[in-house]
């Protein structure tokens, strides 16, 4: 069976974001790859709820932005014997039909704990 296929979009300040991290974690950009195949299996098979995966959604009052989730389990090469719980942290915004992936943002839990509200109110 063909593995379906996902448009992956990112933010600018995502970008920015992550030129920031590559500098201490070069593995970044191989593990988003990996990253996006755990995704899309966590958001298309309806047997898995996201949670279980590590994706938990993100809901404040007021916010539009439907299908926003928090990775808590990001596995990062560069942080080795960390496995899962590396603590970077990835915002992103998946369709229900999982056919667009929108990065919102990437950082560190020891850098900043909580995610940047405000992205997620100026989403198109």
């Amino acid at each position: 069976m063909p593995e379906p296929s996902i448009q992956v979009v990112r933010d600018p300040r995502f970008v920015k974001d992550l030129k920031r991290l590559l500098k201490k974690y070069p593995s970044l950009p191989e593990d988003l790859v990996t990253f996006e195949k755990v995704l899309l299996l966590a958001h298309a098979n309806p047997d898995l709820q996201p949670e279980s995966m590590g994706f938990y959604p993100l809901s404040l009052p007021g916010l539009e932005a439907e299908n926003c989730f928090i990775a808590k389990r990001f596995a990062c090469r560069s942080l080795r014997g960390s496995g899962s719980q590396s603590g970077i942290r990835v915002v992103y915004r998946i369709d229900r039909e999982c056919v667009r992936l929108l990065y919102i943002e990437i950082f560190h839990k020891n850098e900043k704990p909580v995610p940047d509200y405000d992205r997620l109110h100026k989403l198109d």
